[in-house]
């Protein structure tokens, strides 16, 4: 008889616990994480923290939780991590009453992109795992990497840009602390022009004559095209690279960048394509890169009309330089028909051996290795 009542108490207390932890294990149970900064460079690390709150007396005895991870942002211990195609974080836990726990987990920026942790899978159930109830938690985390900076030749920017403003005979608009010499005051000249030294030397009216000026500015088009069905992402990858560093030397030395690509940029819901205005801010410069970090290697409209379009937009006396991994007879054409009264064109070809082929006039040209390193330079 003892026995049977212990049978029965035994079963008692596996329906109990049966229906407590299988129906409220996961009340009031939070779950949330997220990155400790919003973007890194590739190679740098960042922290995951994950963080869980039991809000009731009742512990959850294991608990387990499944991420699906970029695989490239790769976990430092791999010791809960399975990776296939995907990479997927694993790991179960236990929580007292009213207990938080705080995981963190140390990550490598493998590679270059803008990733998004979408949600994360909660699994529990009773002692015995006969029942288990799930929650699926909508985190909705986004982590962009930055293209590596490289060295680079200061060659490759324009020395005159270095130079800051610089004087021109083809502008529109005089600049008042150029002063080049002085000439007879004329009916249509503003009183406030009269030098009046200068006008007692002479003993007759003097106004001041200026140069014309313009202040630098560097307008970079990067083209994620390439000429094969194979495609060499590593070349791809080596312009997006040179794109930002070029953009950091140029904003170092105070000249205004703009960055414009024909590639399509990830997590927008639309088709849309790199685009930045001309600036020089460090919020600028972020801006860049961020844009620089969603940029695919997909798009909807090839390198040369695209270019075509971007030149009738191009600030007059800018500097263009084209980032590109080879050179065509439609790209030539483009950039041949380029006022360079009007823009100074820059071409930067990725490893490119048959760019000798168009002589075009008036184009700096730069072949760089697979290595960042300048080749060859032809003015």
């Amino acid at each position: 008889m003892e026995f049977i009542w212990l049978i029965i108490a035994v079963l008692v207390i596996v329906y109990v616990q049966d229906f407590l932890f299988s129906r409220y294990a996961l009340k009031n149970l939070t779950y949330d994480c997220w990155f400790e900064q919003d973007a890194a460079f590739e190679g740098e690390s960042v922290r995951f923290i994950e963080r869980f709150t039991n809000n009731k007396i009742l512990p959850v005895l294991w608990l387990r939780i499944r991420i699906q991870m970029p695989v490239e942002l790769k976990f430092y211990n791999s010791a809960f991590v399975t990776v296939s195609d995907k990479q997927y974080y694993q790991r179960i836990f236990s929580l007292w009453s009213y207990q938080q726990v705080v995981c963190r987990h140390l990550l490598s920026c493998a590679k270059r992109g803008y990733y998004t942790v979408d949600q994360v899978d909660l699994v529990t159930g009773d002692i015995f795992k006969g029942h288990r109830c799930y929650r699926t938690v909508s985190v909705d985390r986004h982590f962009a990497v930055y293209p590596r900076l490289i060295d680079i030749d200061q060659v490759l920017i324009p020395a005159r840009l270095i130079q800051g403003d610089f004087v021109v005979k083809r502008w529109i608009v005089e600049d008042p602390f150029h002063v080049t010499g002085y000439r007879d005051y004329q009916p249509t000249d503003s009183l406030n022009k009269i030098n009046w030294l200068a006008t007692a030397k002479q003993q007759k009216l003097q106004v001041a004559k200026h140069d014309f000026t313009a202040s630098s500015s560097l307008i970079i088009a990067l083209n994620v095209e390439y000429r094969s069905a194979w495609v060499d992402y590593e070349v791809l990858e080596l312009g997006v690279r040179l794109c930002a560093s070029l953009s950091q030397k140029a904003m170092d030395n105070g000249i205004p960048v703009a960055v414009v690509s024909n590639g399509l940029q990830e997590g927008y819901d639309r088709a849309v394509h790199l685009e930045t205005p001309l600036g020089c801010s460090r919020e600028h410069m972020k801006g860049i890169l961020e844009g620089l970090a969603r940029l695919s290697f997909d798009y909807q409209v090839k390198f040369s009309p695209f270019l075509s379009d971007l030149v009738d937009s191009i600030p007059y006396n800018s500097d263009l330089m084209i980032l590109t991994s080879y050179i065509d007879d439609d790209m030539a054409s483009v950039i041949e028909n380029i006022d360079k009264s009007r823009i100074s064109v820059s071409i930067a070809a990725m490893d490119d051996e048959g760019w000798d082929r168009y002589p075009l006039k008036d184009v700096n040209f730069y072949v760089i290795s697979k290595e960042g390193e300048l080749v060859e330079s032809v003015h």
